[in-house]
């Protein structure tokens, strides 16, 4: 007969029903509510809180850098609204550069209430966000004001990953939109 031991180091068995099924008390959380509450490394970032539009069909309206040495930032949510006109954005990964123009500097705000980490990345809006060089797209989106112009990436839509370094920016495709939004991300190993 084989025993299954408890795996605490004091010797108890576990225990098996009747089906052959191992008994166990689990607590299941998502990854992001286990680092806030352990790591206190989930944050979240308002943009465009007096709305952002493009000075030019084509700019990149945001821009998001993981400035952290060694942890990947996991984007867990993109929230956009566009209120005024049918307008679309597209978003991208992998994108060169360094930006320029009249740029606006965004904090993201710790999600743990009790932390004072800061999250280690740089984060711009601007209606044109000079110096990048295109990367590859990974989500687009387009608005209709009849339907609220609110569109949310969640996981596992999102769920990208920046590496350190790594840039996400978002393009507005027109000029005549406002556009309004805020991400949430944590990092991790």
């Amino acid at each position: 007969m084989t025993v299954i031991r408890d795996g605490t180091g004091t010797n108890h068995l576990a225990e098996v029903d009747n089906k052959n099924r191992l008994r166990a008390y689990c607590v299941i959380e998502p990854e992001a509510t286990f680092i806030n509450r352990v790591e206190q490394e989930t944050y979240s970032g308002a943009w465009g809180s007096a709305g952002v539009k493009a000075a030019t069909a084509g700019n990149y309206i945001l821009y998001l850098k993981n400035t952290h040495p060694t942890k990947d930032m996991v984007i867990t949510k993109l929230k956009h609204r566009c209120t005024d006109a049918a307008g679309s954005i597209s978003i991208e990964m992998a994108v060169a550069g360094t930006p320029g123009g009249s740029l606006t500097t965004l904090t993201p705000t710790n999600r743990n209430a009790s932390s004072t980490n800061e999250a280690q990345c740089t984060y711009y809006s601007s209606t044109d966000i000079t110096g990048l060089t295109a990367g590859r797209t990974v989500g687009s989106a387009y608005f209709d004001p009849a339907l609220e112009g609110v569109f949310n990436f969640q996981e596992p839509c999102s769920g990208w990953i920046l590496p350190p370094q790594g840039i996400l920016a978002v393009k507005a495709d027109n000029n005549t939109s406002t556009h309004y939004g805020g991400f949430s991300f944590y990092f991790r190993d």
